[in-house]
């Protein structure tokens, strides 16, 4: 049996966590233990605690685990401020600082749709436990997983991280002791569990069902999973020993999903124990394109005993093959099997990829080999950045990393095949992603790619052209191999042109660039700039013709200016001249008198706005004062048209915005000035720095970290993840660096770690602390705007300079 190992690390009454590390460790955890007034000793490290953490293979460093103002706080006779801020940061395992179950509850507007389940690093594969209390709740387990919940009812391998609408929930499984009748539904096979016997960390994730005792461990691949299911050897109710089971449901999983069509082959007799599955299902989005096609390959050993399923009909049936629009499989173990290995690779291609999938990441039946691959994955994908700061936040920190790591997923096999968004499957070198949603994530994720992960942004990118190759037109929401049409805009373009205006190669510039034109032109195969007719020709997209009107203008806006920029770079002036001219068109929608951007009519007159507080048709999932400012990237241009120019007249309204922020309270419902749980305002504490008064933005930007983020699993984060664009927000905020997405711009603010690394680049920021601005900012040794920095100036270093108060 191979249970997760547990550590032994010192916890004092503050929630401290600390290791001996030689003489210096043995004084520090003695003065700690006597400032917490607790008689200290080793305590042992459970499963249920939110920051579990396992053998650390090696120590943190010390900054790491005491931030030098907490020992300062104790009285320490020692100055070390000034010893740390020019020291690098010690390498530590970033692993033990990431908490899956962070932002797994949450309710109403707050929740999160974040499962702990296991993932490789932008997996195929999430897989995870799919949980419920009484009945599901479709707008709670959009991931599956809800942490309140009381209830497992399987474990399904794909599942989409922070997304607002349910889909994926692919191939259920469940082992259960012994078998009863009531396991052939979802509900019947039900298992209660509780948070004190569940375990996750990167990569892997583990329950102890209370009924019959079951351990079950899962470890991840890129494409796959390995289970590891442990039976206890209690007597069943007829006091025999029980014989175990292992139930695959190609089934309707989670609310609001459906199975199109399914089939269950067993491959070469048996004894082989080996199985092809094929599930089409149907959700919220893969509704639009006929479904996604999950093959999967599943290998079982022990083999079993017995094999029975069903097709339709809820009646177990002998039988080799199974197949109907609900199938499923039950297998059946000796009496006294205490260990079930069961290994899955899955492909959206065919059965053969999911063959090559499982033969080359699941060889064998080594649990702790693939553990440690998975782990290799995450320790090298998170140790890119390393922070120095308080404990508490460098954990925060890490987890954020680690959620922004688990969507856009990963489509192609091991041999380069990927199912296309023609349905047709295509070839490629690279590894091609799918998954993006990009109304969210081109705000922040895709910049922080681009700084933290060049290898895994540049595939994105090929990705994203391949996606316009094969489908005559770029997506805005792709899932799996096709067109969702989820949200607005053309947002893929600003990723087109940031890449390129920051220097970033490798791609294909000049297909990406035409792509980009197309949608602007009405070219695109796909409808993917609805409205955009009258946007061209009237200047707005009127509002008595389509809902989300102001919406639409102003993210057309966004993206043609990006282009803009973009063709300029490239020397194409008069393109560049047209499309800066359609870049200005969110000014139609600034109605002076209303005093917001307000929906206009085809003949040019204007809607009235009851509130700016109501949610009307006008706007895609906000109100009038979420579109307000929707301007990041023309901020001068913006205060010309509603100000007249008055860059006081601009602050003056920013700052009476964000004193009705800081005082209105959290109801669980999207709140009406500031809803960090969406997208749209998600740029609105940087807009102060970006007209050079970076004290209101520092203040408005460590608000939102200190009252938007939290350390459990029920305040973790103020809404839907969205594939990690809350999560990519911290990040970057926590940096004091925010992007401008589609442009070569950074707003500065102030950091809340007093050192940053990024490989070679350093952002150090001594003295920092909170709602403190920098005095100045330096870059490459070159003074340099408090506020505003070049992509090009950031990759030389940042320092923030602090006064003494």
């Amino acid at each position: 049996m191979s249970m997760l190992s547990v550590g032994l690390v010192y916890r004092c009454k503050c929630g401290n966590y600390l290791r001996l590390n030689g003489l210096l460790g043995l004084a520090l955890t003695l003065i700690l233990m006597l400032a917490c007034d607790d008689q200290g000793g080793p305590t042992e490290n459970t499963s249920n605690d939110m920051n579990f953490m396992t053998q650390v293979d090696q120590d943190l460093s010390l900054d790491a685990e005491l931030n030098p103002r907490d020992m300062m706080d104790l009285s320490l006779d020692m100055d070390l401020d000034s010893i740390t801020e020019s020291l690098s940061i010690e390498v530590y395992d970033p692993l033990p600082l990431v908490d899956p179950f962070i932002a797994t509850g949450g309710l109403a507007a707050e929740i999160a749709n974040v499962s702990p389940g296991a993932s490789a690093p932008n997996g195929l594969t999430l897989i995870g436990p799919d949980t419920r209390k009484v009945v599901m709740i479709p707008p709670y387990h959009c991931a599956g997983y809800h942490y309140p919940d009381t209830h497992i009812q399987g474990f399904s391998h794909t599942h989409a991280h922070g997304m607002g609408v349910v889909d994926y929930g692919g191939i259920s499984i469940m082992p259960r002791r012994a078998w009863r009748e009531e396991y052939l539904s979802f509900e019947g096979r039900q298992a209660p569990f509780d948070h004190e016997a569940e375990w996750a960390s990167p990569g892997r994730y583990g329950v102890l069902l209370n009924d019959d005792q079951t351990i079950i461990e899962i470890v991840a691949t890129p494409r796959g999973a390995h289970h590891r299911y442990t039976f206890s050897d209690l007597p069943n109710e007829m006091n025999s020993v029980a014989a175990p089971v292992v139930i695959v449901d190609l089934g309707d999983n989670l609310e609001s999903t459906s199975t199109l069509d399914s089939r269950i082959s067993m491959v070469n007799g048996r004894d082989r124990g080996e199985f092809e599955l094929y599930q089409r299902l149907d959700g919220s989005y893969s509704g639009r394109f006929g479904g996604i096609r999950h093959y999967a390959v599943m290998q079982v050993s022990p083999p079993p005993s017995l094999v029975q399923g069903w097709q339709d009909e809820s009646t177990l049936l002998d039988g080799e093959s199974f197949e109907g629009q609900q199938s499923g499989l039950v297998l059946s173990f000796p009496p006294g099997t205490s260990e079930v290995d069961l290994r899955i690779a899955l492909s959206f291609v065919d059965h053969e990829g999911a063959r090559l999938n499982l033969n080359s990441e699941l060889p064998n039946l080594d649990l702790e080999a693939r553990l440690d691959e998975v782990e290799s994955l995450w320790r090298d994908a998170l140790s890119t950045i390393r922070v120095r700061g308080d404990e508490q936040d460098v954990r925060r920190f890490t987890t954020a990393h680690y959620h922004a790591l688990l969507m856009p997923s990963l489509n192609s096999d091991v041999d380069g095949r990927y199912r296309g968004l023609d349905q047709q499957i295509h070839e490629v070198d690279f590894n091609y992603y799918s998954d993006f949603s990009l109304w969210d994530t081109f705000r922040n994720l895709h910049s922080f790619y681009l700084l933290v992960h060049p290898q895994l942004q540049l595939d994105m990118l090929k990705s994203l052209i391949r996606m316009y190759e094969d489908g005559g037109s770029l997506p805005r929401w792709p899932m799996a191999h096709g067109y969702t049409g989820g949200m607005v805009g053309t947002p893929a373009t600003q990723l087109f042109a940031e890449a390129a205006l920051k220097g970033f190669g490798g791609w294909n510039q000049d297909v990406a660039f035409e792509s980009s034109l197309a949608q602007v032109n009405g070219e695109a195969q796909h409808s993917t700039r609805k409205g955009g007719d009258a946007y061209r020709s009237l200047g707005w997209v009127p509002a008595d013709e389509y809902s989300g009107s102001v919406s639409r203008t102003l993210e057309f806006a966004w993206s043609d200016d990006a282009l803009a920029r973009w063709a300029y770079q490239r020397g194409d002036l008069e393109e560049a001249e047209r499309l800066q001219v359609l870049s200005r068109q969110w000014a139609q929608h600034w109605d002076a008198e209303q005093g917001f951007m307000v929906g206009r009519n085809r003949d040019g007159s204007w809607r009235e706005l009851d509130s700016p507080l109501r949610w009307i048709e006008d706007y895609v999932e906000g109100n009038a004062w979420h579109y307000l400012w929707y301007v990041p990237y023309a901020v001068e241009d913006m205060i010309e048209v509603q100000h007249e120019g008055s860059r006081r007249s601009f602050l003056e309204r920013l700052s009476e915005y964000w004193q009705r922020v800081y005082i209105e309270e959290d109801d669980l419902l999207p709140d009406d000035y500031y809803w960090h749980g969406n997208e749209p305002v998600l740029h609105y504490a940087w807009l102060a720095s970006l007209t050079d008064a970076p004290n209101i933005s520092v203040e408005a930007s460590h608000h939102i970290l200190e009252t938007r983020y939290g350390h459990t699993p029920t305040d973790g984060l103020d809404g839907n993840d969205d594939s990690g664009t809350l999560s990519a927000w911290y990040l970057w905020s926590s940096m004091g660096v925010y992007p401008i997405a589609g442009t070569d711009q950074y707003a500065l603010g102030s950091p809340i770690f007093d050192r940053i690394e990024i490989g070679p680049l350093v952002i150090k920021a001594p003295g920092a602390a909170w709602y403190k601005p920098a005095h100045a900012v330096k870059s490459a040794e070159r003074a340099m705007s408090q506020s505003i920095t070049t992509h090009e100036q950031l990759l030389q270093g940042l320092e923030f300079i602090y006064t003494a108060d």
